[in-house]
């Protein structure tokens, strides 16, 4: 058996209700704002693991389509079916609530 080296990057979001800042403190801000490497992990085989609330995963998955639209300059629709895609192979999900 051939074990095969494995990286982890652990992206936090601080959430505070109520507040706004330049500081990209929620989920879908800190996404947003950290587009570029994300965009660069996903090229690169990156697999996502979202655990949260559904009002919570929702913001998320639409950003994630917003961070492909933009990067492979196609429609959301578009980037929203890659999303499913993504859902069976890279982008796991546990949600609650």
């Amino acid at each position: 058996m051939q074990i095969r080296p494995v990286s982890l990057v652990l992206v936090p979001a601080l959430v505070a209700r109520g507040i706004r800042s330049a500081d990209p403190r929620g989920f879908r801000d800190r996404i947003w704002h950290e587009r570029a490497a994300i965009a660069d992990m996903f090229k690169n085989g990156a697999k996502v693991y979202l655990c949260g609330s559904g009002r919570m995963a929702t913001g998320v998955k639409e950003t994630c389509a917003r961070v492909y639209a933009e990067y492979k300059g196609v429609s959301m629709e578009q980037a929203r079916e890659w999303l499913k895609e993504m859902q069976s192979s890279r982008f796991a999900t546990d949600i609650f609530g």
